[in-house]
């Protein structure tokens, strides 16, 4: 056997040794922190993506996270070394970080259990086993999407299904929405699918959910009156 070819070889065990290795741990402790992979979920689809290699040009397994606030960084990274026993990797950019893990083990995990991109994610009802699961999914994908202004909460999404179900695990912490669409002049373009948290309605998420993204939490709490 020549070098090179030994050399492939021996690549390829230690990968099936750590695969094997990573494997073994996602399956002993697939019940073990419902909650924490509730908030690495949130995160993915609020400002992630996922890359599964299965062409011959894109080879990689990899999730990646785009926070634009370090105080996101621990509550992602933290959750994501206990659930994988994975630290990500951070990267700083011009106006936000990138935290990027890769893993095919890891990846086969998280996408056989939930779905993303723009318009395929979803709320992962299958892992949201309790209020508290539920809770840190959504108050991680709102440090990602919502938007603090004067008098109420905003998120706004092309994805009509995913945001209906947001509205509805709202309401199960009695946090009233409202429901509105604004369709583009340009056909080209899609319906936004909008929701806004008014008066009582900011109150109670304060109160029972909140927000990781430190701006977002003090924007919150400085809002006008409630009421």
């Amino acid at each position: 056997m020549d070098i090179s070819k030994r050399n492939k070889l021996n690549i390829e065990s230690r990968w099936r040794k750590i695969q094997n290795k990573e494997k073994r741990y996602i399956e002993r402790n697939a019940e073990r922190y419902p909650y924490l992979k509730a908030r690495i979920f949130g995160y993915l689809a609020g400002d992630g993506n996922i890359y599964e290699g299965k062409t011959k040009t894109n080879r990689h397994n990899s999730a990646r996270f785009f926070p634009d606030h370090p105080s996101l960084l621990k509550p992602f990274c933290n959750a994501f070394k206990l659930v994988y026993r994975k630290r990500p990797l951070v990267y700083k950019k011009t106006n936000f970080y990138c935290v990027t893990v890769d893993s095919k083990i890891i990846i086969q995990d998280i996408i056989i259990q939930a779905r993303f991109g723009v318009k395929r994610w979803r709320v992962p009802f299958n892992l949201l086993i309790d209020d508290f699961a539920k809770k840190e999914w959504l108050r991680a994908f709102f440090d990602c999407e919502a938007y603090i202004c004067k008098n109420h909460i905003k998120i706004q999404t092309i994805n009509k299904q995913g945001m209906l179900e947001i509205k509805s695990l709202l309401e199960e912490f009695g946090v009233q929405s409202n429901y509105h669409t604004y369709t583009p002049k340009n056909e080209r373009w899609y319906v936004n699918h909008i929701l806004f948290i008014f008066k009582e309605g900011r109150q109670k998420y304060l109160e029972t959910i909140g927000f990781n993204h430190a701006l977002k939490q003090d924007m919150l709490k400085n809002q006008k009156p409630f009421k």
